[in-house]
């Protein structure tokens, strides 16, 4: 019988607005969660990350970082790690789209 085992997982996206030298804005916002896997297969966890800084002219920039932190099959870490990867990409540039970034 495979028994299931609660395992934590997390999403996070972290802003930084910065005016000359002086950070102006500073947020971090984080979700939690739990997932269900097997016990008694062996598991890893997948972190990953991506950021971009945005030049805003006169000495401002704005950097929007995001992660995910994922706890994966063994024998599913390079599957894992693609899907991570694009999710990452899709999502960090929506966030610059709602900004009216291209």
């Amino acid at each position: 019988m495979n028994d299931l085992k609660m395992l934590m997982t997390s999403v996070w996206q972290h802003l930084i607005e910065k005016d000359d030298r002086t950070v102006v804005r500073d947020e971090r916002h984080e979700a939690n969660g739990k997932v269900a896997a097997f016990a008694n297969a062996p598991h890893a966890r997948l972190t990953m990350s991506a950021s971009h800084t945005r030049n805003l002219g006169n000495f401002n920039s704005l950097k929007i970082e995001i992660g995910v932190d994922l706890p994966v099959m063994v024998d599913g870490i390079d599957k894992a790690q693609a899907v991570a990867a694009k999710w990452l990409q899709n999502t960090l540039e929506n966030e610059f789209k709602k900004k009216g970034w291209p």
